[in-house]
This record gives C-alpha cells, structure tokens and sequence, in this order.
C-alpha cells in the first residue's frame, strides 16, 4: 500500500507481472515448460548443488538475463549440467 500524495488516502498498487522477475528458481524442476512458456519465461538452466538430492531448473525470461545471472548462480555453488 501507498498514500497518494494528493489526498493521503491508502490506495492499492497493482500487483507485479510475472516478467518483472528476470528469473525464478524451480527447486525439483517441477515446473510445466508450457506454462512457463505462457508466463514468459522462454530460457532455463539445470543446476545441480552438492547440498541438495534434486537439481534446480532455472528460469528465465531472456537469454541476455540467463547470460547475466549465471555467474552469480555458478557462484553460490550451483553446477550447471545442461
């Protein structure tokens, strides 16, 4: 919530879309791409960490933001294996 500044009356801003999220991690890979798809998200990456039984699809919304955000995933120890 906000005030506006006019009147100093509470007003309710739109939620977020999707797309204002460069990425989304899917611990599992449980994801259905299709949906992914229609919700933007074109480009994914499969991760494994040493730490975790599963692997993390992540998801993105352009191949520029996958190139970006890669390095601060390899980063945290996640290990690219697609």
């Amino acid at each position: 919530m906000y005030y506006d500044e006019k009147r100093q009356e509470p007003q309710v801003r739109d939620v977020l879309p999707m797309l204002s999220r460069p990425f989304m991690p899917d611990q599992g890979m449980q994801a259905d791409p299709e949906r992914m798809a229609d919700l933007g998200y074109t480009c994914f990456l499969d991760t494994q960490h040493p730490d975790r039984d599963t692997p993390t699809r992540w998801w993105f919304n352009n191949e520029k933001n996958l190139n970006k955000i890669k390095i601060g995933i390899e980063s945290r120890g996640f290990e690219v294996i697609t």
